[in-house]
């Protein structure tokens, strides 16, 4: 049996509701039903199987806690049950047989679908054929229902999980992006980020609902607060779990029955916001702020009253809807996000402020790209997608060969940031023998456009790009990177860069290496 079609994952997605994730039945509030009621929940993952409890069918199913009367129970108080297990496959004499006899006869209690929880065991190489079997056998074992995958939350960190085979076996991805846990980004919202990213860039077809932890083992758990804004932000999300009794989690301190896309508004949108009026932010009012509010509120992101004062709830909203639309998350209605939301851009008006704002992109895109941490070690790694965009044209010109060896990488990622931040960059600038792989080439090309501004006559800002010289002598330029705090303290900075011992990271550079500044515009 196929994948389900679009238009029926579609239809799966747009009616999920945010939910919760349960282990063991018995052991969890015994009044769960009423509990559940109570916050709204309208969809439960309950765990139907496990492939450690024996050898067969009978074994891995959970008939303790999944049966038909269960299932009834749950869909009596209109919530509905999405059934998961671990599969893995440290003892290949498992029959894929046997596993998916027992996913069968747990589909058959009334289950709405299945997710393979898959983890460390699906790294070796030898488990990619038993997966994909047992990924294509599952596919009859579900019927109409969904399939899906739940693995790690952070891909550029496990680079071993067979995520194409996982994407193109099921319907849904359910990421287990646990960020009270992580400990690689300045703010829950940059871990968020990074690990959607790492999915997206990935090129996966199958859409995302983000799995948020609470749980009691975490050192730094998850207030309700921020789990609550996760859950409003990113619709059919879920929360795992709800706590054994006696331990610590938040589940039962959620509201799941409102999402930020679905929540209504009595107020009709404008036919148009009308040409953009200028940079609205946090403390802003008037007419214009009341119309973005209405704006807002008419594409399900709840902005508070409808008053015309720029405030914090608006502020939450419009970062909803740009996180939402893929936008840059600043809580700012530039002329991006305003054009988003349906009004009319106004070049003349908005130069300036464009021009700033594009800078800011710049900056934000790069230290999440950098947080990531990506280092380069075959064709199938992730920072891969930097110096990709150059293998060809550095191969017409004969600087590399035709094997995807491994180059110097810095100015590759600083121009993926800055084409993902909008602005345009060639791969080889027209009169110039070489690409815009080499930092030289960074420098002459901005000199031609002239976005060049040698060391001691400009201090570096963030967003700008700065290009270094190590004083050995050479007068080479050795690195580039993009600048996240300018010299504040007059002798270092922040940048955000790549290939720093063939990974991508955010740090701190010598005032004194910086040879010269590049400062993009807006129509670049």
């Amino acid at each position: 049996m196929p994948k389900l079609s679009p238009a029926d994952i579609k239809k799966t997605i747009d009616n999920t509701p945010s939910g919760v994730w349960i282990w063991r039945l018995a052991n969890i509030d015994r009044n769960y039903l009423n509990r559940l009621a109570e916050v709204g929940c309208k969809r439960v993952y309950l765990k139907v199987f496990d492939d450690r409890r024996g050898d067969s069918a009978d074994d891995f199913f959970w008939d303790f806690q999944c049966t038909a009367a269960t299932i009834q129970a749950f869909n009596a108080i209109g919530v509905s049950v999405v059934g998961w297990g671990y599969h893995f496959d440290q003892r290949t004499s498992i029959p894929v047989a046997e596993e998916v006899k027992a996913v069968a006869m747990a589909m058959a209690c009334g289950l709405e679908g299945y997710i393979v929880d898959v983890e460390a065991e699906v790294k070796s190489p030898r488990a990619k054929a038993p997966l994909d079997d047992l990924l294509t056998a599952l596919r009859t074992a579900t019927g109409s229902k969904f399939l899906g995958y739940t693995s790690f939350g952070h891909p550029g960190f496990h680079r071993e999980v067979p995520w194409t085979l996982l994407d193109s076996r099921t319907d849904i991805a359910f990421p287990q992006i646990y960020f009270e846990k992580f400990r690689f980004g300045a703010t829950d919202a940059d871990e968020v980020k990074a690990a959607l990213d790492a999915h997206k860039s990935l090129r996966l077809k199958n859409p995302i609902l983000p799995i948020w932890g609470s749980e009691e083992d975490a050192a730094h758990p998850a207030t309700a607060a921020t789990l609550q804004s996760f859950l409003n932000a990113y619709p059919g999300s879920s929360i795992f779990r709800i706590p054994t009794l006696g331990l610590k989690g938040q589940a039962w301190n959620l509201d799941y029955s409102k999402t930020a896309a679905l929540i209504p508004s009595a107020t009709p949108a404008p036919t148009s916001l009308g040409d953009f009026p200028g940079e609205l932010r946090n403390g802003a009012k008037g007419k214009a702020v009341k119309d973005l509010q209405t704006a807002l509120a008419a594409k399900g992101f709840d902005p508070g009253a409808i008053d015309g004062e720029f405030g914090p709830l608006t502020e939450q909203a419009l970062k909803h809807f740009q996180r939402m639309n893929e936008l840059t998350v600043d809580g700012i209605a530039g002329p991006i996000s305003w054009t988003a939301l349906g009004g009319r851009s106004q070049p003349e008006a908005a130069t300036v402020v464009f021009a700033s704002g594009i800078r800011e992109r710049l900056a934000s895109i790069a230290e999440t790209e950098a947080a990531m941490g990506l280092s380069w070690s075959g064709p199938t790694s992730l920072a891969e997608r930097y110096l990709k965009p150059f293998r060809a044209p550095m191969q017409k010109l004969g600087h590399i060969g035709t094997k995807p060896v491994f180059y110097n990488w810095c100015a590759a990622f600083v121009t993926y940031c800055a084409r993902q931040a909008g602005y345009t960059i060639p791969d080889q600038p027209a009169g110039h023998k070489a690409t815009m792989a080499l930092v030289e080439m960074w420098k002459a090309w901005a000199k031609d456009q002239r976005y060049w501004h040698p060391a001691g006559v400009t201090t570096p800002e963030r967003g700008d790009i700065v290009c270094f010289e190590w004083l050995d002598g050479d007068k080479a330029l050795d690195h580039i990177g993009i600048v996240l705090q300018g010299p504040g303290n007059g002798t270092t900075l922040q940048t955000a860069e790549g290939n720093r011992n063939n990974q991508s990271v955010n740090g701190t550079r010598q005032m004194k290496n910086v040879a010269g500044i590049i400062r993009l515009r807006a129509e670049a």
